[in-house]
């Protein structure tokens, strides 16, 4: 079996968080990626957690309350 190909979505925005790179696979074989969140932190996702909306933020967002919330309606 050969490799798989991933999709390339560096730039690409999820939420408050910008991929930047992809940086490897974990055990179970998910592609994570460094990302950029609007705070100015780094973190690491998946990809799967990002397209499907799981992952929004480096952990910023659970602590914005109101208004202050990127996500307020």
């Amino acid at each position: 079996m050969g490799k798989r190909k991933y999709r390339d979505i560096s730039g690409a925005t999820f939420g408050l968080l910008t991929a930047i790179n992809v940086v490897g696979k974990d055990k179970t074989g998910k592609t994570i990626l460094l990302c950029k969140c609007v705070c100015g932190n780094t973190t690491i996702a998946t990809m799967l957690n990002l397209t499907s909306g799981n992952t929004k933020s480096c952990g910023c967002l659970k602590h914005r309350t109101g208004q202050d919330n990127p996500m307020y309606k």
